[in-house]
């Protein structure tokens, strides 16, 4: 759902990197600790 305020994000998918998410909102209010981790993974085909 895209209420207007939607940021788009990009990275080079490497198999060995995780990202740390921080997010915020409108009023700058943020969690202390990270929002989302995000790990890649390999596919089995």
């Amino acid at each position: 759902m895209d209420f207007g305020n939607t940021k788009i994000h990009k990275t080079v998918w490497n198999l060995k990197s995780i990202s740390y998410i921080k997010c915020k909102d409108i009023w700058s209010n943020e969690p202390d600790q990270c929002s989302a981790v995000v790990k890649p993974y390999q596919a089995a085909e």
